[in-house]
């Protein structure tokens, strides 16, 4: 019979990957197994953890709660085990980070390798979203976020600050021409995000006060897809330095309007759940974050 300790593990990879067959072959066993085992822990628990049918998987209210307080108890048991690891230098156990996408791609990427090499038992588990996601609901150790924070009942570290920059490829601009000011906007094809964000707000230093851009044909719910829209003469795209440093540099997209942009850097902050102490393997992530990018961030570096 599988511990309790077991059961629980095969009840997360199921709640998380909403399929018994893809749980099955994440834990090598047969969706069968995988299926009677969470009908033994139902039964012992007297109550229904998922709703099933033929295509999917999906928790009840009951399974949400008994993720929520199992996901914390797996956590305790790697925590341990990597504290005794810990006394012989070395740190197991897996770390979950939550970041936007281009954050992670541009940045995050780059430096595995080396990440790896000194921490090679650690795995990283990264959750990529343009929108915030609850940290404790998904089980998240770090988040890495970029603006303002919501939620005062984070714990949260400065990690580092980027601008955001106003550009567009050299060739959408020698056909529509180069925006002088502000308000020529009006006349351009202006790349926005798909979802509420205040990073659609486009802040100038002009009494006008113009926030906004104008409407344009194109938005996405990923920077990087706006990205790549800017790249191939498209529009007009605000992204973070962080993202398009590297297009800057390179000349594939030319930096608008600096005189009247807002100067200010947006902050990028480390936040962690409130009700969880830092254990060893996070606390040597963010060590190597702030490492990384706690000084002069790479986006800083070799400006031209």
């Amino acid at each position: 019979m599988p511990s309790r300790l077991e059961e629980m593990e095969v009840f997360i990879s199921v709640y998380e990957s909403g399929s018994f067959s893809t749980a099955a072959r994440a834990l090598n066993k047969t969706p069968s197994s995988i299926s009677k085992l969470i009908q033994r822990l139902e039964d012992r628990l007297g109550a229904q953890l998922f709703y099933r049918n033929s295509r999917s998987v999906r928790p009840t209210e009951d399974g949400r709660t008994f993720f929520l307080h199992g996901q914390r108890a797996v956590e305790a048991m790697a925590d341990a085990e990597t504290a005794v690891a810990g006394k012989s230098g070395r740190l197991v156990g897996r770390v979950r980070i939550a970041t936007m996408l281009t954050f992670a791609k541009y940045q995050i990427a780059p430096l595995i390798p080396e990440f790896s090499r000194r921490f090679p038992d650690l795995e990283i588990e990264f959750h990529l979203a343009p929108v915030h996601a609850d940290l404790l609901e998904n089980g998240i150790d770090l988040s890495i976020r970029s603006g303002p924070l919501e939620d005062s009942s984070l714990v949260s570290k400065h990690l580092a600050s980027s601008r955001w920059t106003l550009c567009a490829s050299p060739e959408y601009l020698a056909r529509h021409g180069v925006p002088k000011r502000p308000e020529d906007l009006k006349g351009h094809n202006c790349l926005k995000f798909a979802m509420p964000t205040h990073w659609n707000n486009w802040h100038f230093n002009v009494p006008a006060g113009l926030d906004a851009p104008p409407g344009g044909s194109m938005s996405a719910d990923q920077g990087d897809m706006l990205l790549e829209l800017a790249r191939h003469g498209v529009g007009i795209v605000r992204l973070a330095q962080f993202h398009i440093h590297g297009d800057l540099q390179r000349g594939t997209l030319v930096p608008l309007l600096e005189d009247f942009e807002s100067m200010t850097p947006e902050p990028l902050t480390m936040v962690y759940p409130a009700r969880r102490n830092l254990s060893q393997k996070v606390a040597a992530v963010v060590a190597f974050l702030e490492e990384k990018f706690g000084h002069v961030p790479p986006w800083e570096r070799n400006t031209r």
